[in-house]
Parts: structure tokens; C-alpha cells; sequence
């Protein structure tokens, strides 16, 4: 479980941190529209990988587990109130307890 969550990390974490590298280096240099237009596609792409991260860990526990996926699926399709009965204790008037 916690090998995949390293993967899982290095997937979506590390392209950000190489982008902003990247960024840092080359801020003083003269880009023209092609390079602009492709430099923000890139950070598109990566700020969505990253995204994915906070999302991942619960596909990541659908994936592994297979308690996890039996008490998901109990949440989400058996969902239902049980039936509580709460007793009426009506007041009696005249009457010693």
C-alpha cells in the first residue's frame, strides 16, 4: 500500500516541481508566442496531473482494498435509514410513580 502511494506521488508531484524549475530558470529568457503557448499547455497539463493527486488516494484504496471497496459500496448503494423507534412517554396526570 505504501509503494503505491509513493508511485502515486512521484506521478503527480514531481512533473509540478520539474515545471516550476523550469519556470524559474527560464524567467529572464526572451520566449516568443510558440514557446509561450506551449509552455502553458505543459502547465496545464501538469497542474491537472497534480490535481489527481487528492483524488488518487481514494481510487488508490478502491484499487487495493478490498474492504475499502465493500464498505464504499455498502455507503453508496445500501444507503437507507434503519428504522428507530423512539418511545413516547406520554405524561399521566393523577398518577404516582
Amino acid at each position: 500500500m505504501t509503494l503505491v502511494q509513493v508511485i502515486l506521488v512521484v506521478i503527480c508531484i514531481t512533473p509540478y516541481g520539474i515545471d516550476n524549475a523550469y519556470g524559474l530558470i527560464t524567467s529572464n529568457a526572451q520566449k516568443d508566442a510558440t514557446q509561450l503557448m506551449n509552455e502553458n499547455f505543459v502547465v496545464t497539463v501538469v497542474t491537472l496531473l497534480s490535481s489527481f493527486y487528492c483524488s488518487g488516494s481514494c481510487y488508490m484504496f478502491l484499487i487495493s482494498s478490498s474492504s475499502f471497496r465493500r464498505a464504499v459500496k455498502d455507503r453508496i448503494f445500501w444507503w437507507r435509514r434503519a428504522n428507530r423507534i423512539n418511545p413516547f412517554q406520554a405524561a399521566t396526570v393523577g398518577r404516582a410513580s
